[in-house]
């Protein structure tokens, strides 16, 4: 009796807080719910994979984690209605789409007590690419970084991205992991020499002239010529042995001198390569009379960098350079303090933004631009104040574009003055000095939303919808907005700049090939023209197409 009596009061007391709470609480939306499996893409379970939703806006929702039981089962309860994004985690596995795409996760839109019970995410085992590098006599080479590598396109610009890199052990073993299937470029780079470091300079003589030779980057079959690399291409579970060997390759020296160099400093010069896809290891201290020497430099087109530092100060020189087959002399740097910008942004109208969410980057505009490239991480972010100024230090020389970066998708930067003096395109050339900058931006980026549907008028879950820009802003990355249709087909575009765009639609999507102008070119036609107003808010009705034709 006793028993009954302490469960009833139990009860009674869990159901007086309830309505306490209810009544604490009356404008507080009905909690969601969310269950689902991880599986396989043959439908196995996959146990302890990380389940994360995250919201989409901080408006509405929040973020929440579930980790799959033994049968792949997860559930999520007491979730706020809102928009979420969902992503899965594993080790050993990637999250895929329907057709075995690298999955950019799954959206969900729920409702004020909405329940989902069937939500399906699909992995893939991922692959490895294991083997040896060896040298011309089969003996393993230690401590050689070994790439994997896929070409991309970013903002129409083609692009070498590294997947995954290892350095070779003390028996020239390697294993890169976590591959995607796919097709992918391996090079081998070997280590700097000690030698080509921190040798002293000295001059070949000419009465005997020898040629060098030196290990130098090579790609996967045993090329240094990255245009005859052979791809190499891996399936789900995949564990490829590639082996390959290094051979020594004939390479120069470049030799110069950094003039003026201040009492005391501390110098070094390093080599960029102007091919995107090739490395190089070269670098040289600067010894005190000035002068370096770079070694091992297989031919190639170049650009020398030196840095400086000396007290606070940190002065840059580069130079460009072409190695085709005989030593470069005579390289003449001048290294100057890098240039100071201090700047304020200006918002338009009466919104008073949180600044500190706010960063200014200066991105390299060179190889657009047909400048001389300013690599080697030199692109430089500066965090805004609250008051909206910011400073920006040790500028290297070269051409740069100005670009904003903040959490709210309305702001989007229309223009910058420096001295005073607009800068068209938001570009900026760069050659030492003080520059005051001012960047005027707008809270009212355009926006689209919509829905997406299929040849039959169904609508199509996770479709991809991309804006992209007309031809000339098309190397611009922030012109570009992608978004993805959640299970009721529905999407929204936002922090659109005020322009003409082709808005597309598709099923699946694997990567982002919308930067490829080929990809472009072939599928034009089958996107929606639009014009995006400042402010401007379009509704649309999308087809969805395929991306399986590539041309």
């Amino acid at each position: 009796m006793r028993v009954w009596r302490s469960a009833l009061l139990c009860a009674l007391l869990a159901s007086t807080l309830a309505v306490a709470q209810s009544t604490a609480n009356p404008g507080e939306p009905k909690k969601c719910a969310l269950e689902g499996n991880v599986v396989t893409a043959s439908g196995e379970p996959i146990k302890k994979a990380l389940v994360e939703i995250i919201g989409e806006s901080s408006e509405r929702g929040a973020n929440y984690s579930a980790v799959a039981d033994q049968d792949g089962h997860f559930r999520v309860g007491a979730l706020l209605p809102g928009r979420y994004r969902i992503f899965v985690e594993r080790t050993g596995f990637i999250q895929v789409d329907r057709k075995n795409h690298r999955g950019p996760g799954i959206v969900l839109s729920l409702e004020a007590g909405q329940e989902v019970r069937d939500l399906l995410l699909r992995m893939l085992p991922t692959a490895a690419i294991t083997g040896r590098v060896v040298d011309e006599d089969g003996d393993p080479i230690p401590s050689v970084d070994v790439n994997v590598s896929r070409k991309t396109y970013v903002a129409g610009r083609q692009n070498w991205e590294i997947i995954g890199s290892e350095r070779t052990n003390d028996i020239g073993q390697f294993r890169v992991g976590g591959l995607l299937p796919g097709r992918y470029f391996i090079a081998a780079v070997p280590p700097a020499s000690f030698q080509s470091i921190a040798a002293t300079p000295k001059k070949a003589d000419p009465a005997n002239p020898q040629p060098e030779t030196a290990y130098v980057t090579a790609y996967y079959p045993g090329t240094i010529d990255r245009s005859q690399a052979t791809p190499v291409e891996v399936h789900a579970g995949d564990e490829l042995p590639v082996d390959f060997a290094l051979i020594p390759s004939r390479t120069f020296r470049i030799r110069g001198e950094l003039t003026a160099l201040p009492h005391g400093a501390d110098a070094g010069v390093t080599l960029q390569p102007h091919d995107p896809g090739f490395v190089v290891t070269a670098g040289a201290e600067v010894h005190k009379d000035g002068s370096f020497e770079l070694r091992d430099v297989p031919p190639g087109s170049y650009t020398v960098y030196a840095f400086v530092q000396s007290g606070e100060t940190t002065l840059t020189a580069h130079r460009q350079v072409e190695v085709t087959d005989s030593d470069v002399e005579g390289v003449q740097l001048s290294a100057t303090p890098g240039a100071t910008i201090q700047g304020r942004i200006h918002v338009e109208g009466n919104r008073v933004p949180n600044f500190k969410s706010f960063f200014v980057s200066l991105g390299d505009d060179s190889e657009s631009m047909n400048m001389v490239p300013i690599k080697n991480g030199l692109d430089t972010i500066g965090r805004v104040k609250e008051d909206g100024s910011f400073e920006i230090q040790n500028i290297p020389s070269g051409l740069f574009r100005v670009q904003l970066t903040t959490e709210n998708p309305d702001y989007f930067l229309k223009s910058i003055a420096v001295d005073g003096t607009t800068a068209p395109g938001s570009r900026l050339t760069v050659n030492g000095g003080r520059f005051a900058v001012d960047l005027f931006v707008s809270g009212a980026a355009g926006k689209v939303e919509g829905t997406v549907a299929n040849d039959k008028g169904e609508p199509v879950p996770n479709a991809v919808v991309v804006a992209v820009p007309e031809p000339k802003f098309r190397k611009e990355a922030d012109h570009y907005q992608h978004s993805l249709a959640d299970q009721h087909g529905r999407f929204t575009l936002r922090g659109l700049i005020p322009g003409n765009y082709t808005v597309f639609a598709w099923e699946d999507l694997d990567g982002e090939p919308y930067f490829d102008p080929d990809f472009l070119k072939a599928r034009e036609s089958e996107g929606l023209n639009l014009r995006i107003d400042e402010g401007g808010h379009v509704k649309v009705a999308l087809k969805a197409g395929t991306s399986d034709a590539a041309p």
